[in-house]
């Protein structure tokens, strides 16, 4: 039993955790030299965070009005026309040119 028991360890137990020994000598190299310098941050201010994100702010709140009046323009050039059989459709009251213009400015 001792004899099996030594012979395991010498032919299998032994150079498995020599091999595993040596990945992982390799992988702490590896992770050595990957070492990368982020600088340090720059620090601001509390003030100068509040005033940059109330600038942001009062931006996405212009391109909103400005988007909410385009909108509000073009809906109100929608009128419903009733049928006498079938459904109801919406009908844009605009002609090509002034669509084509209200997409490009858009972008859509």
């Amino acid at each position: 039993m001792i004899a099996i028991l030594k012979n395991i360890e010498k032919h299998q137990t032994k150079p498995i955790a020599e091999i595993l020994q040596s990945l992982l000598h390799e992988t702490a190299n590896i992770e050595k030299e990957d070492d990368f310098d982020f600088g340090s941050p720059v620090l601001i201010t509390e003030n100068e965070e509040l005033a940059f994100y109330r600038k942001e702010n009062e931006l996405v709140r212009q391109e909103y009005m400005s988007f909410k009046n385009k909108m509000t323009k073009l809906l109100d050039q929608v009128n419903v026309e009733k049928r006498s059989f079938g459904k109801d459709y919406l009908k844009l009251n605009l002609d090509k040119i002034d669509f084509d213009n209200f997409r490009k400015s858009n972008n859509v």
